[in-house]
């Protein structure tokens, strides 16, 4: 059974980290320039810290 934890783990954390790729792909070609009022952009960075926040969590929790 643990490895079957292990490989959701390994699973969701992969899943992040191609989620995160594609936020910070989609943020650089971002058309600038950007307004601090842009909900959108603030939407795609704010996305951005929550993945970040759950790997962290990810890893913590191991």
């Amino acid at each position: 059974m643990a490895v079957n934890v292990d490989e959701r783990v390994n699973a969701a954390r992969a899943a992040l980290l191609e989620a995160k790729a594609a936020l910070t792909r989609e943020i650089r070609r971002y058309p600038t320039p950007i307004a601090d009022s842009d909900g959108q952009f603030n939407h795609l960075l704010a996305q951005r810290v929550g993945i970040t926040a759950a790997l962290k969590a990810l890893d913590w929790e191991i």
